[in-house]
């Protein structure tokens, strides 16, 4: 029930090839559409959001969207909103507990707090005002839904049990927040990921698309383990009849129900899965290039 957020859905696998609305190509006129489209509604504070409820859920896609069109484009109109949208999560966070929720101030959990953390770290990558005791206060947030020997298990909020969601979130928030590759919450992490491996007999595409970023991140045979499997299941799985107006996509209710798509129905369940596949093509492995840059230092 929010057109921001099922346009913001849409247009990031497009952003995800590479493709803007500058960029020549059969989708130009969609892209261009959809970014002005949430540019024209976007408010004066830099909500982005329209009326809907749970509002941060879209202010921190919506916000991608437009922090990775302006940094492949560079287009000022879209750096502009892109920037007013980033001030907006910013103003938005709670500012004692670290987290952000539905409505600005909300105490938090970290399901919202997982896309605002990527919409700014997309910020960052566009070389936007991001600022830092923002990313500082987030660590707080983390902290206080961390769990497990090494604190490497999360929970949708404090006191919470952990679930394989909430972990993936927590973890690509931690490697996004300045965790060191051997950080013991990323090893006790990685191994609960590697023991709920993809299964399609209980989908849960959220869960795909936060793990396989973090895994990714990670690199070598377990993320390949990964992988194979998530791969594997999303091409079998994808509408293939000619004949239907759903060709191309993925259907929320079959072959399994995924754990998340009666709440964004088609348009959310393919975004993900699309977004997911298209991981080791979208980002260059996080510790890789912390790798190559500690090589190259000396």
């Amino acid at each position: 029930k929010t057109d921001a957020g099922a346009t913001a859905l849409a247009l990031l696998p497009f952003l995800a090839a590479g493709q803007t609305h500058e960029t020549k190509g059969p989708y130009k006129a969609n892209i261009f559409n959809g970014l002005f489209w949430l540019i024209k509604n976007q408010k004066a504070d830099g909500d982005l959001s329209g009326a809907c409820s749970q509002r941060m859920y879209t202010q921190g896609l919506a916000t991608i969207c437009l922090c990775e069109a302006y940094g492949m484009s560079h287009d000022r109109a879209i750096g502009a909103a892109a920037q007013r949208a980033v001030n907006f999560i910013q103003a938005a966070q709670n500012t004692t507990t670290g987290g952000w929720r539905y409505e600005p101030g909300d105490p938090g959990d970290t399901s919202v707090v997982g896309w605002q953390v990527m919409a700014l770290k997309s910020a960052q990558m566009a070389y936007l005002d991001v600022d830092p005791a923002v990313l500082e206060r987030a660590k707080k947030w983390l902290e206080s839904c961390a769990s497990g020997d090494y604190k490497g298990h999360f929970s949708y909020q404090p006191g919470g049990g952990s679930s394989d969601t909430m972990t993936s979130v927590g973890l690509l928030c931690t490697q996004y927040l300045g965790a060191h590759r051997e950080d013991g919450s990323l090893r006790e992490g990685k191994d609960f990921l590697l023991a709920h491996l993809p299964d399609n007999g209980s989908r849960n595409l959220y869960y795909w698309y936060y793990a396989s970023q973090v895994m990714h991140n990670l690199v070598g045979p377990d993320w390949d383990t990964w992988h194979r499997k998530m791969r594997k299941i999303l091409i079998e799985t994808q509408c293939k009849d000619g004949s239907v107006c759903a060709l191309g996509s993925w259907d929320p209710d079959r072959p399994s129900r995924d754990q998340w798509g009666a709440n964004g129905g088609r348009i959310m369940v393919t975004s993900l899965a699309t977004l997911t596949l298209e991981v080791p093509y979208r980002y260059l492995p996080l510790y890789k290039l912390d790798n190559e840059a500690a090589l190259a230092g000396k």
